[in-house]
């Protein structure tokens, strides 16, 4: 991480040098990346974060781990890190410690079992996953959210997904978005240190 360069005080009636003129730009540099993760020269000027949605319904099977497939990012500043030509799939691009927040609105449905969970760097989640909510053991026959957390530090192209499984006796359960529940069916990344 880049260290702050000790500055001159200037006082009316001081030569300014061109040392201490140095100092400022890189100064500026500095804290730009200690606050946003980037460079003045990748004309950033606010942290990496995204949110993306369900805006339609998802299907998911019963007793299979599903990634959920993304169809719109409500909010994308700095960072494209979701592409609609890959919905399940959000790459870092800044690397950093990032907060990653996971909701899931079920729709109506008699309830066994609902998992959710983020992953980083691979689809198996004994192996992938770093957050985990599991909502079991109890039968609830209504529309049903719960969410899931994690804080981790990412990597430049790391690839982060959400992932659900459900059972509820053999039938398929969907997904929600905001415009049946709101709010429904989201995640957001953000990028908070470096």
């Amino acid at each position: 991480m880049p260290a702050m360069q000790a500055t001159t005080n200037f006082v009316d009636g001081v030569v300014v040098h061109q040392g201490d003129l140095n100092n400022l730009s890189t100064n500026i540099n500095t804290l730009c990346q200690q606050t946003t993760g980037k460079t003045p020269a990748q004309a950033a000027s606010s942290k990496p974060i995204t949110q993306v949605d369900l805006n339609a319904t998802q299907s998911i099977p019963d007793s299979s781990i599903t990634l959920v497939s993304w169809n719109v990012a409500s909010t994308s500043i700095t960072d494209t890190i979701w592409v609609a030509s890959s919905p399940t799939v959000i790459t870092i691009v800044t690397a950093g410690w990032y907060t990653l927040d996971f909701q899931v609105c079920w729709a109506n449905a008699v309830m066994n079992n609902r998992v959710l969970g983020i992953m980083v760097n691979g689809t198996t989640p004994t192996a992938n996953s770093i957050g985990e909510n599991n909502a079991g053991n109890g039968s609830v026959s209504s529309l049903f959210k719960h969410r899931c957390t994690a804080y981790a530090h990412l990597n430049q192209g790391a690839t982060v997904y959400a992932y659900v499984v459900q059972s509820s006796g053999g039938g398929a359960v969907n997904l929600n978005p905001s415009s049946v529940a709101y709010p429904g069916t989201f995640m957001s990344v953000r990028w908070d240190a470096p």
